[in-house]
């Protein structure tokens, strides 16, 4: 399985942000503070429904805005491909859907799409 893209919407530091992944090794690179670490906790929040620092979700909401929403397509090795979001509007349930589905239950969601966070904190 790998994650082939990415489109932030209102997310951490990011307005709008679409990435295409490679199937082999990817490189965030730039100055402190500018948003690679809030890249992975996207991908974090798409496969386990949560950010990896344990931050609210109304915390992960960009300043000034009242939403946040991740999109990603993970292809599997067999060629399939689903089309996963995140959604969460403040005062709000958090939302997650696979192929336009929404999930009753996060429990239901979470271990389709198994990630590990290592960060030196």
């Amino acid at each position: 399985m790998h994650l082939a893209s990415v489109k932030l919407t209102c997310f951490k530091n990011y307005e709008n942000l679409d990435l295409t992944f490679s199937p082999r090794l990817n490189c965030f690179t730039g100055l402190n503070g500018t948003g690679k670490t809030n890249i992975l906790d996207a991908v974090h929040y798409l496969c386990l429904c949560k950010s990896y620092s344990g931050l609210a979700d109304k915390s992960v909401i960009k300043h000034g805005n009242s939403f946040f929403r991740v999109e990603g397509i993970m292809k599997t090795k067999e060629g399939a491909q689903h089309k996963v979001a995140a959604k969460f509007l403040a005062g709000q349930k958090k939302i997650m859907e696979q192929d336009g589905v929404e999930f009753g239950r996060l429990a239901d969601y979470i271990g389709l799409y198994p990630a590990v966070m290592i960060a030196p904190d």
